[in-house]
């Protein structure tokens, strides 16, 4: 059975969040009965797991829900092309839509059906909502971010004319939730920077060390997973 393709994001979002409450326990914990001095410390590393579980709450949200908005309103059928756009660590998946005028760009959330688009392929899509909706054969794709008039940034890459006989099986195998994680987690290779970095301005000891880093890398995969990361 295929999974949703907003089931990747919102797991991210809800295990981050948890881990913004534990770590927040956790430095509580360690510093009760303690000198006044190292309790306040300790109470400004607690509000800034608090903000940025609010951040992230709020971003996580918005975006999904605009993503989630089902548009009610006059549909045109347009030609669209499946894109994967490689800018350094960072790979998303867009759709480039012409509707015979002009040709816009979208991103989307990874779906293993994306894998299996020929370019171009015909397709719908309905405006009026939030995000706009495109389908593809019926198939909804859920959008990552706003319908823009600009070609994206960096290495655009497009599906072949005609999809591999294997593309379905290899959908399925690049969307595993291993894998995403493993690619994802290129994003939280500068968290033990900002953790010496926030240590050096803050103070403490191991502890704080160790959590701002676990803050750091969880915010760093967040990222790339609610942006619409591409693992294929």
């Amino acid at each position: 059975m295929t999974r949703h393709p907003l089931r990747y994001p919102a797991m991210v979002t809800s295990y981050v969040l948890l881990g913004c409450c534990v770590l927040a326990g956790v430095r509580v914990t360690a510093t009760a009965d303690t000198d006044p001095v190292v309790a306040a410390r300790a109470a400004d590393d607690v509000s800034v797991l608090l903000l940025v579980s609010l951040i992230i709450a709020i971003g996580s949200g918005y975006t999904l829900l605009a993503a989630l908005v089902h548009p009610v309103g006059k549909s045109s059928a347009v030609t669209v092309r499946r894109v994967r756009q490689q800018r350094g660590l960072r790979s998303r998946s867009w759709v480039e839509i012409d509707d015979g005028e002009r040709s816009r760009w979208m991103p989307v959330y990874f779906d293993p059906v994306l894998v299996t688009v020929p370019s171009p392929t015909p397709a719908t899509l309905v405006r009026t909502g939030i995000r706009p909706l495109v389908r593809i054969d019926g198939h909804r794709l859920f959008a990552a971010g706003k319908l823009r008039e600009r070609e994206p940034a960096g290495t655009l890459i497009d599906n072949p004319a005609r999809a591999d006989p294997q593309s379905r099986e290899r959908g399925a195998q690049v969307a595993r939730l291993p894998r995403r994680l493993i690619l994802d987690a290129q994003f939280a290779l500068p968290a033990p920077i900002i953790g010496g970095l926030w240590v050096y301005l803050r103070g403490g000891g191991v502890l704080t060390f160790a959590l701002s880093c676990l803050v750091a890398a969880g915010v760093g995969i967040w990222l790339a997973a609610i942006a619409g990361s591409d693992p294929s």
